[in-house]
């Protein structure tokens, strides 16, 4: 699987979106219902590195496919928390916007490595021509004549 120009980059990303997610909420008031929000943005916002190491490591295409969905999907429920913290507390808007993109990102960069690695002939897979078969039929080699 050829996917080592852009694991580094979503490491690197993932690995820093978790640490702006603890260093943010280390600022954040102690109150009963920031601290459940937050602690179920650290739930999903931190994990995101360890699954797509998981990802990297995996054993097959459906494998890495399936992991980097996971951590799509780590992605989007981080951005709702992201809001919903936003919206319901005197937190710094400019962090959280910032952490919103950040987000948003990376669950773009998500998809569209799954999205090619989906549409990518699985390594080995045999493209061209069988060789029981070398002339591809295409619907006019049946035709009379041809």
């Amino acid at each position: 699987m050829e996917h080592r120009h852009y694991e580094r980059i979503v490491q690197d990303k993932s690995f820093h979106f978790a640490g702006h997610i603890v260093g943010g909420i280390h600022r954040q008031p102690n109150d009963y219902v920031n601290l459940v929000l937050t602690r179920q943005l650290l739930r999903s916002g931190t994990p995101m590195r360890a699954i797509v190491e998981e990802a990297f490591g995996g054993h097959s295409r459906t494998d890495f496919v399936a992991n980097l969905a996971v951590t799509a999907k780590e992605a989007r429920e981080t951005g709702y928390w992201v809001r919903l913290i936003r919206e319901t507390g005197p937190h710094t808007q400019q962090a959280l916007g910032d952490r919103l993109k950040e987000c948003a990102g990376l669950a773009r960069m998500l998809s569209s490595i799954i999205l090619t690695t989906r549409s990518k002939p699985a390594a080995g897979a045999d493209s061209g021509p069988r060789p029981d078969n070398p002339k591809p039929r295409t619907q006019y080699s049946e035709l009379p004549g041809t």
